[in-house]
């Protein structure tokens, strides 16, 4: 055992350039026994999992990367033609997706609690301190929180005639990255205003734990965007703890990217984290590849 821990830490300290970004439970996650793994039910699950998600491809139109080639980047469809604003949740230390949109002359709502400042400015940021949840009841000990409900409802009050122009309504650009608070606000985020989202990115975290309790949340999110929206771009988070068997990679972080169903036709795509646009969320290590 000391001698698969010293390799599992030598093999996490090569793989990131930034070893606080290793959590307890990532750690913990990689010392699971390749063996353990494969004949436990965490490994029926995960593909239980994979075979919930199908990755399509929008018909007309293409997919570009958007930010930077690392982590903070995102893939998307290359129309933002009638986004009338971004709320993003989880600013962490780059918004250069964000800058690429406020270029465009799109308006963007960002929130973060856990930051005082951006690391860089615009005049179309909307910087707001506060953390971002879906329900109250999670929230209990925050002072420093909003409710998606409430962006949203206060979004509408910014769109011109939303309410005397039936059918003419609002298209908003949604990026979530919030660590492990995207099921929560996911779940009790009103539909119609998840329908009003173009686009939207989450990033799940804590595959293994949430297989591990039943895996009940996993399932209810995407089965709640899969009503409004395809999904038409996964990728393994490699600053996430992951498992490595028989040549594939299971990310305990999930990033995503989904599409309005009622915007473009689309196809059948490849169920796969190795899509052309990804890029390694930490450059210094290699990217994860899995296939369903």
């Amino acid at each position: 055992m000391k001698k698969l821990f010293h390799k599992v830490f030598i093999s996490l300290m090569y793989r990131t350039q930034f070893a606080q970004r290793i959590s307890t439970l990532e750690k913990r996650i990689a010392l699971y026994d390749q063996s353990f793994f494969e004949g436990s039910k965490l490994f029926e699950k995960y593909y239980e999992l994979l075979n919930f998600l199908e990755v399509k491809i929008p018909v007309d139109g293409q997919l570009i990367r958007v930010g930077p080639d690392s982590d903070s980047g995102y893939i998307l469809f290359n129309n933002f033609s009638d986004v009338d604003s971004v709320i993003s949740l989880g600013v962490g230390r780059n918004v250069d997706t964000e800058l690429y949109f406020a270029e465009l002359g799109i308006e963007i709502f960002l929130f973060d609690g856990t930051v005082k400042s951006l690391p860089k400015n615009h005049e179309r940021f909307n910087f707001s301190p506060r953390n971002v949840y879906g329900s109250r009841l999670l929230s209990l000990g925050s002072k420093n929180f909003v409710l998606l409900n409430d962006i949203i409802m206060q979004q509408l009050k910014l769109f011109n005639g939303f309410e005397e122009t039936k059918g003419n309504r609002p298209q908003y650009l949604l990026l979530i990255d919030i660590e492990g608070s995207e099921y929560d606000v996911i779940l009790n985020t009103e539909t119609e205003y998840l329908e009003l989202c173009q686009q939207i990115t989450v990033e799940f975290h804590d595959i293994f734990k949430k297989i591990n309790n039943g895996m009940q949340e996993v399932y209810d999110c995407i089965a709640k965007l899969n009503k409004t929206h395809e999904l038409i771009s996964i990728h393994g988070n490699n600053f996430g703890g992951f498992i490595h068997l028989n040549g594939n990679d299971y990310p305990d972080v999930l990033e995503t990217t989904w599409l309005r169903k009622d915007l473009v036709k689309f196809k059948k795509g490849k169920n796969s984290l190795s899509h052309d646009l990804n890029k390694p969320n930490n450059p210094g290590a290699k990217d994860l590849k899995l296939e369903w």
